[in-house]
């Protein structure tokens, strides 16, 4: 009874300083928590970032084969596939080197075609690439006055 309503109160301020540190140390964990937490999430926008670029690349090539695809499709011819893997210094003109060549049937004078249309035409052939000269972009009207 009456000693318990005595100790009772001495004991609650004997324990108050444990108490308290127990919950400093409860906070000072959790805010640990919590940064290490956002440290990952910052890392995971990151990489998810970086995949949504790559995803934006590849839906962009994706694009642009469809438009080649179609091309093809509308010449109803058989078509090569080739890449472009150099600009080569030519005066006057604009050429290109492609990654086909007489291995794969190109021949001088073959029409070459992009998704937009004739892109240029064969002028030179060896093994296994050709030399593409540019068509000229058409020119640009000038009022004369």
């Amino acid at each position: 009874g009456m000693l318990a309503n005595v100790v009772s109160p001495i004991y609650y301020i004997a324990e108050s300083p444990y108490d308290v540190s127990r919950g400093f140390g409860e906070t000072f964990s959790s805010r640990t928590t919590l940064q290490e937490d956002n440290e990952h999430l910052r890392r995971r926008v990151l990489e998810l970032s970086q995949i949504s670029q790559q995803f934006v690349s590849l839906r962009d090539e994706n694009a642009r084969l469809r438009e080649l695809l179609g091309s093809r499709r509308r010449l109803g011819a058989e078509v090569l596939v080739a890449e472009l893997i150099g600009i080569l210094p030519a005066p006057n003109t604009l050429q290109v080197e492609i990654d086909k060549g007489s291995e794969a049937g190109v021949y001088v004078g073959q029409a070459v075609i992009d998704a937009e249309g004739l892109f240029g035409q064969v002028v030179e052939v060896s093994a296994f690439a050709s030399r593409v000269m540019l068509m000229p972009m058409p020119l640009t009207p000038y009022p004369c006055t």
